[in-house]
């Protein structure tokens, strides 16, 4: 059985307790649509994770189309087996996961003149497409919020499911989804472990430290 909170930790980030954590810089790239070459930077985030994440990897998903695909970035947990899930479906599901995962577009789809129109309070209203397309389809909700982090709007949600993106254990997830040059950026927590102490609060506060500077 999996136990956890279901309060995000309440208080001022500027005075956060970040021991324990690890700054990290990524750099986001997508592929240019024409010459199919990851050339088209979009930017770099700053975040701290719980130094629990002490592995971090990057790939490409590729799907069954080109606007389907993502890049993904991922710090895990070096305990538990690490997988990069590729292609529109595969046969493979590890056990458990504990890890935070950062997906893009793999292309910019949409013209250039037309705009993802701007994340509001209202949106928490909505399911997000990551969940909306977890397998079993079966959510219950912790919380959802809309917040804004240092300048930049973000929908947060927390809910748990009976089996995962990556497994069939029951799993919790915690979520931060907003946009980034006509692109979704998801943040994506996924934890089935059975120690699940401190996953909420602890990737609350990675969400809290999230800085994201275009290109």
């Amino acid at each position: 059985m999996i136990l956890y909170s279901c309060h995000p930790v309440k208080t001022d980030r500027n005075k956060i307790d970040y021991r324990g954590f690890t700054e990290n810089t990524i750099v986001l790239a997508g592929y240019s649509k024409n010459e199919f070459k990851q050339d088209d930077t979009l930017g770099t985030i700053s975040i701290k994770t719980p130094d629990r994440l002490d592995t971090f990897y990057q790939w490409t998903h590729f799907s069954d189309c080109v606007s389907c695909g993502n890049v993904k970035y991922r710090f895990a947990d070096k305990m538990y087996k690490q997988f990069k899930e590729n292609g529109l479906y595969w046969t493979y599901k590890p056990d458990s996961v504990y890890q935070l995962s950062i997906w893009h577009n793999l292309i910019k789809e949409a013209p250039d003149s037309i705009n993802i129109r701007s994340l509001g309070v209202n949106d928490t209203g909505y399911t997000i497409w990551f969940e909306n397309n977890l397998y079993c389809k079966k959510y219950n909700y912790f919380f959802r919020s809309f917040k804004v982090i240092n300048n930049r709007a973000f929908l947060i949600s927390g809910f748990s499911t009976p089996c995962g993106y990556l497994t069939n254990s029951e799993s919790i997830y915690l979520t931060a989804t907003t946009n980034l040059k006509k692109r979704h950026l998801y943040f994506i927590a996924e934890c089935s472990a059975k120690d699940t102490a401190g996953f909420f609060e602890n990737i609350y506060k990675a969400i809290l430290s999230i800085r994201i500077s275009e290109r």
